[in-house]
This record gives structure tokens, sequence and C-alpha cells, in this order.
């Protein structure tokens, strides 16, 4: 067996255990100076002992997963460097029983420490970086493009959103706060709102400005890109990240509770406003 061949089998051998929720081996061939980095934005972790501390934090995450269609590629880039290269479906399983299917990319650098030897008397080899990356099935009319062009009408929105931000073309919603102080603030800057009877919570991302108006005045206020997701919140449409039994995620983190009865009728609602059905 030649070192690609042997590093590939290795490479798929942990994953299947990593989505076990079993990790030894993927400690077992990590370098002390590995790099960790995840598919979130500015997602990358420097050094074994930091990786196992952000793992450490997770370990009761209670997720359960299932891979299907595996396939491996590799690349020798120098006597001493191999790339590898996994790609798989993986569903995800969460405690909620709330089931999410993406295709992955697990991409490894490894390298030969010569003076190490195995258990085989074989130079040792581990990996130095782990790069993984959620690639989107829709994707693939992209192929062979450098620069995507799949973008959905969201994520559209929102690189539309920050360019205006940044050059100053953007309309902004007056807010005065109980105080008298009025805060100018751009429409997608403002994340949700939290109805307190006679007033209400303003929460943008800079700051929470306190109103003198009911919910139901804001969302006069705000129009249909804002939705009442509960008898209490007005969110924006916009700034939604995913909607789980019970919980509506914003995109800066934050999630609100929702009635768990009322949640089919909340998702078929925001599909709707996504698709373009009363928003702005």
């Amino acid at each position: 067996m030649d070192t690609r061949q042997m590093l590939e089998e290795r490479a798929a051998e942990f994953i299947e255990r990593y989505y076990e929720n079993d990790l030894s081996l993927f400690w077992k061939y990590m370098r002390d100076d590995a790099i960790w980095i995840g598919p979130a934005e500015w997602h990358l972790i420097e050094g074994k002992e930091n990786i196992r501390a952000v793992y450490a934090k997770d370990r009761k995450h209670g997720l359960r997963f299932s891979l299907r269609d595996m396939e491996s590629h590799s690349r020798q880039s120098g006597r001493n460097t191999v790339i590898t290269i996994l790609k798989y479906e993986v569903q995800t399983f969460y405690p909620d029983g709330v089931i999410l299917q993406h295709r992955q990319w697990f991409t490894l650098v490894w390298a030969c420490d010569r003076k190490a030897k195995g258990p085989d008397g074989q130079s040792e080899w581990k990996y130095i970086l782990v790069h993984t990356v959620n690639a989107d099935v829709s994707a693939e009319q992209d192929k062979d493009r450098i620069y995507p062009v799949h973008l959905g009408k969201v994520m559209r929105e929102r690189m539309a959103q920050i360019i205006t931000l940044r050059t100053g073309r953007v309309a902004k919603v007056a807010l005065e706060d109980i105080s008298r102080v009025t805060y100018y603030v751009p429409h997608y800057e403002i994340l949700w709102v939290e109805g307190k009877h006679t007033h209400s919570l303003v929460h943008c991302e800079a700051r929470t400005v306190e109103v003198n108006c009911s919910l139901q005045e804001a969302a006069k206020l705000l129009g249909d890109q804002f939705y009442r997701v509960h008898r209490s919140y007005l969110i924006n449409v916009r700034r939604i990240d995913y909607v789980v039994r019970g919980i509506v995620a914003l995109d800066t983190g934050e999630e609100l509770t929702i009635p768990a009865r009322n949640c089919a009728a909340v998702k078929a609602d925001l599909e709707w406003l996504l698709q373009g059905g009363g928003a702005d």
C-alpha cells in the first residue's frame, strides 16, 4: 500500500469514528501545531491544545450523525506532504428531533516526521491542517467557475445591505427613546422588537432603544420586513438564520423562543415572506 492510499484509508476511518462521536483517532493523528479551519466565518483555531479546549466545551452537544456516499481524493505535494480530501453527505440528528442534511468536504494536510517512527518502524505521518467546508449541493451549477453566482435571494439582499451600509446609501429609521434622544438606525441593523405593554425595546446591532410605542405601533413603523413570531416579539425576517421547534435564531447568534405549537405556521409564513410575499 502506498502512502497516499494509506492516508486516505486512515482519514476515512477517523472521520467515520468522528461522526460516531469517537474522537480518539482525530486526536491521535493531529500534530501539536495543527491548525483547524471550520465552516463558519473566521472559524480558525491554532494548536492542538486550543482545539481540544474548544471541543471540550461542546462535549455534551447531544448530536448524532450519519454518513453516506463518501469518496476520497489525495495528492502528494512533496516528499513529506500529502493532501487528502474526503467528500460525503452527513445527516445531523438534533435532540429536539430536527434532522438536517448537507454535503461536507474535509481536507487534511499530512506531514511526515522522518525522525519519529511508528510501531511498524515507518516514519510517522500526522496532519498539520484540517479544513471543513459545508458544500451547498445547489452550487453544482458553479463547479466550473471561480466566482460563484448561485447566491440565494436572502444572501443577495444581505450583501446588498452591507454594500449600502458601507457606502452610506441606506434608509434609516428614526427611533426616539424615552429620554427624548433620537437614534437614526439603518433598517437592516434592527434585529427584533420586544413588546413591553405600552412601550417596546428595539434591539439593534449596536444598542437597544426603549421607545414609547406598543408592538403593534412598531410593526406599522417598520413594515412588512418584520414579522410577529410571538405576541411579544417582532423579528426582522432578513436577519433570521434558522427556525427549529420552539426557537427562531438570528444570524447574530441570538435565539428567541416561540410556542412549539406555532412553529409550523411560523415556518410557512417566513418562507412566504422570504420568497417575496409581502416583503419590500
